[in-house]
Order: C-alpha cells, then sequence, then structure tokens
C-alpha cells in the first residue's frame, strides 16, 4: 500500500505496525514533513521572540495568552464597536423613571413588632406547631396513603416480636437470619440424616486427594471415553461402582476411572438413577 506525501510529493508506504484506521489518516511521509520548521516571530507586546509552526506563522502576534490581553486592554476590537465623541447613550434620560413599588417605604416598627409577638407566640404552641407543620407535610392518618400503621407480629423461630407494614402481613421471620436458620440442618425438606456431611469429609480428605491423583498419573491426564487430553481442571475421577453403594471400593484405583467433563455428564445422563452403573462398559 503507497500513498504520496502532500508536502513533498514523495512515495512513502504502510508500516508494518500501523493499522488500517491510522493508515487512512497518514497523509504525510515523515515527522519533517508532518510538522514544519518553526518560524521566529516577535510578539507586539512585550517584543519578545517567539517560535510558531504550521498556519500559526501567519496569525499568531503574541507570545502568550496575558500579552494578548494586555495589548486588548482599552481597545476596541472595530471601529464600528468604538464610543465616538458626540454620540448619545441609547438609556439616556431613562434613569429613575421605572421605579419599584416599595422603593423608599418602610414598614412601621409598630407593626412590624406586633406581627413578629404574635408569631412567637403561636410558634410556642405545640398543637399549633404540629397543625402548622401538617399542612405543609401531612403524615401519619392524615396522609391520602394511610393504611393503618404496622402490624405486629411474633417470628416463629426465635419467638420475638417485631412489627411490619400492611403489605407484608404474611411474614413469619423477624430476619433473613431466622428465616435462614428455619431451613438448615434438621428442619430441611432435603434432610437426609447427615449423609452429605459424611460424603463431603470424605471427598475433602488427604486419601480421598490422594486416589484421585493416583487415577490420574495411571491414565496419564487422558479421557478414557473420547480420548482428549486434559488439565486437573477440566478432568473427574469418575467411580466405577457407586461411591455410596460400594464403600469399600472409594478408594481403590482399579475402580476409578479419567472422565473429561463432557463425557461425564453423558455418562451420568445415560446410566440414570434406577440402573445406575449397568448401562456403560469401559
Amino acid at each position: 500500500m503507497e500513498k504520496i506525501c502532500k508536502r513533498c510529493g514523495k512515495r512513502f508506504t504502510k508500516p508494518y505496525n500501523e493499522s488500517k484506521k491510522n493508515w487512512l489518516r497518514h497523509i504525510y511521509c515523515s515527522r519533517e514533513c508532518c510538522y514544519p520548521k518553526k518560524i521566529i516571530r516577535i510578539c507586539q507586546q512585550c517584543g519578545k521572540e517567539f517560535s510558531v509552526r504550521g498556519k500559526r506563522k501567519y496569525v499568531a502576534k503574541f507570545c502568550c495568552m496575558k500579552c494578548k490581553n494586555q495589548f486588548q486592554i482599552g481597545k476596541h476590537n472595530s471601529s464600528s464597536t468604538k464610543f465616538k465623541k458626540g454620540h448619545i447613550p441609547w438609556d439616556k434620560g431613562t434613569k429613575g423613571v421605572v421605579k419599584a413599588w416599595n422603593k423608599d417605604k418602610k414598614m412601621s416598627e409598630e407593626y412590624g413588632d406586633r406581627c413578629s409577638r404574635d408569631m412567637v407566640e403561636l410558634w410556642k404552641n405545640p398543637e399549633y406547631r404540629k397543625k402548622a407543620m401538617l399542612r405543609v407535610y401531612p403524615s401519619g392518618k392524615l396522609a391520602m396513603h394511610w393504611k393503618g400503621g404496622k402490624i405486629k407480629k411474633v417470628c416463629e423461630y426465635c419467638g420475638k416480636e417485631f412489627s411490619v407494614f400492611p403489605c407484608r402481613k404474611n411474614a413469619r421471620f423477624c430476619s433473613c437470619k431466622c428465616n435462614a436458620s428455619s431451613r438448615t440442618g434438621e428442619k430441611s425438606s432435603n434432610w437426609q440424616g447427615g449423609v452429605d456431611l459424611e460424603n463431603k469429609r470424605i471427598r475433602k480428605s488427604l486419601e480421598y486427594e490422594i486416589w484421585r491423583n493416583s487415577v490420574y498419573g495411571r491414565d496419564n491426564f487422558t479421557c478414557q471415553i473420547c480420548g482428549k487430553k486434559c488439565r486437573k481442571k477440566d478432568i473427574i475421577s469418575h467411580h466405577i461402582k457407586s461411591f455410596s453403594e460400594y464403600p469399600k471400593l472409594r478408594f481403590d484405583i482399579d475402580n476409578g476411572i479419567t472422565l473429561c467433563r463432557g463425557c461425564h455428564k453423558k455418562v451420568h445422563k445415560e446410566i440414570g438413577y434406577e440402573t445406575r452403573f449397568l448401562k456403560v462398559n469401559y
């Protein structure tokens, strides 16, 4: 891919590490063509020399914004906006014609004192203060969405009394902790006499870890169904004879086989729960 430099007319090719998007905007062959030599100019305010590049060589007059602002103090941008001698301002003679309705008017001290004293005495009364606040912020029984307030209930787990809004009138527990505690252990619908705890303890033991690594090493980390070699996190040591039905063969290396996760799911789907470990031949 070639292009012609817009400044020097030289042909140049696309660099190998430049993207197509940047190549479309690439119009100069080198950095020197992209940024031509600096031109020295003199500041009109301070007389200091400064350098510019590109199109600024035609318009640059000042070395910094500070010099530009100082140069424009007391000067107009054009002669048309300059205030000339004999010019009449547009608002001449209108000063003081429009006045505010309360200008030069003051409230009598007796009236102001009487109003402030009456309000202070009224505000000291708690009933008046409560009524005044309810007029602005109606709450409780005066609110239009009032539904009778909170309902008192007793927690089924801890026996603690708690209050809820009418929308939660069917609430049974005072907190999420009590709700979770009422469904764990022996109170769970899936309780099977603590079998799951023993299963987890065995599968996390050192003896089980040694058995699993021995099965992986024997099969060379390769699935025995599809022949795929996997990493340790992608394979499973499967029991040929059931883990729960044959407790004596749980740590027998001959009872283990290496399967990838995909094949392990297929095996359990084909076996099912009724005819488990009867349909698959290894």
